[in-house]
């Protein structure tokens, strides 16, 4: 997962400079829009790691355990694109449609933990 924080930060940490500085490139909104569009791919392969990993625990407890796991690493996850989707908001920029992608995948891959979870417990 640590991969996919620091390819989740570098993107925010140039993006936000160059708006803070008022030099947001057409290049670099389209760096951004396809580090999102990373960001959401890789969101996916980890999601699909996870659901063979959660298929293999026969234990109802242990099940519960990972994924309330899971589903909190996800909400958190959830939470911060929303917070940078409110940056963009906020400093009068149009959010990259990548990012609102990746909300919505996220927000699916949150609900689908959840409901894993909820399943199980």
């Amino acid at each position: 997962m640590p991969k996919l924080e620091s390819a989740y930060e570098q993107a925010e940490e140039i993006a936000f400079s160059a708006i803070e500085g008022n030099q947001l490139s057409p290049d670099i909104a389209a760096w951004a829009d396809a580090a999102y569009r990373d960001l959401e791919r890789s969101a996916l392969f980890i999601y699909d790691g996870v659901r063979l990993v959660g298929s293999r625990i026969y234990e109802r407890e242990k099940a519960a355990t990972f994924w309330k796991a899971q589903w909190e690493w996800a909400l958190g996850r959830l939470q911060k694109l929303r917070q940078t989707e409110q940056r963009f908001i906020t400093a009068g920029v149009a959010t990259p449609p990548a990012l609102i992608a990746a909300i919505q995948t996220a927000n699916e891959i949150m609900e689908a933990c959840r409901g894993a979870y909820e399943l199980i417990a």
